[in-house]
């Protein structure tokens, strides 16, 4: 990541590798200590290592996502997306860059 890019330029970087299944692009964009909270289940994901084993473990395969919108403010832009995993009904959801 360069040091010029802004929040958005991320955040779209970021939603575009992920729709994809781009986990170097993504490894790349995200900051050295990130962390991932699913509140449905409480797992917590605590590195780039476990996050590629989630998803290339997946059952059903690795996870679909399409980006729909990236909306912001200059500190805090957001994606919001559409994610299917493993044949299951797609749900939106947003993430949020800093």
């Amino acid at each position: 990541m360069s040091p010029r890019q802004t929040n958005e330029e991320v955040v779209r970087q970021y939603a575009l590798a992920a729709s994809v299944n781009d986990l170097d692009g993504m490894t790349a964009l995200r900051a050295p200590d990130w962390r991932v909270t699913w509140p449905q289940s409480g797992e917590m994901v605590v590195d780039d290592e476990d996050f590629r084993a989630i998803v290339d473990n997946y059952p059903g395969g690795s996870p679909r996502t399409e980006m729909r919108r990236v909306v912001g403010e200059v500190e805090h832009d957001q994606h919001n997306d559409r994610k299917s995993l493993g044949g299951q009904p797609e749900r939106d959801r947003t993430a949020r860059g800093r």
